[in-house]
């Protein structure tokens, strides 16, 4: 169960162990603690991360979570009800212009894959 600081602090703390420097864009808490939003915006090199939750009642409704390399979108988690024939739906991934389930849509893994791909761009 988060609280909204809580969790912000979390994934900035992971965001800073992977080398980047991140932003709170935007943020509103609901009535209480454990509910609301916020955006996040992280950069390392020409690379920039994009991070928005909507959490209520402590847990993570709503997600979305991105790399751009300088402009180009790279990688989405998400949980937008758009691809219903998807065999995890809601949750989903964009990757290279292509959707394909996601079998875990935590912030965690989502930082280990972008990892990867900077990886593979000789970007460590």
């Amino acid at each position: 169960m988060w609280r909204i600081h809580d969790r912000i602090t979390f994934i900035s703390n992971l965001l800073k162990g992977k080398g980047f420097s991140s932003t709170l864009m935007g943020l509103k808490v609901g009535l209480d603690e454990y509910t609301g939003w916020f955006k996040m915006k992280a950069r390392r090199h020409n690379f920039t991360i994009f991070i928005s939750e909507h959490i209520s009642s402590g847990v993570i409704k709503k997600y979305s979570y991105t790399l751009l390399v300088d402009t180009k979108l790279i990688l989405r988690y998400d949980n937008a009800p758009h691809f219903p024939d998807i065999l995890t739906f809601p949750h989903h991934k964009h990757y290279k212009d292509r959707v394909h389930p996601l079998e875990k849509p935590q912030i965690e893994v989502f930082l280990e894959e972008c990892m990867e791909i900077l990886k593979g761009l000789s970007v460590t």
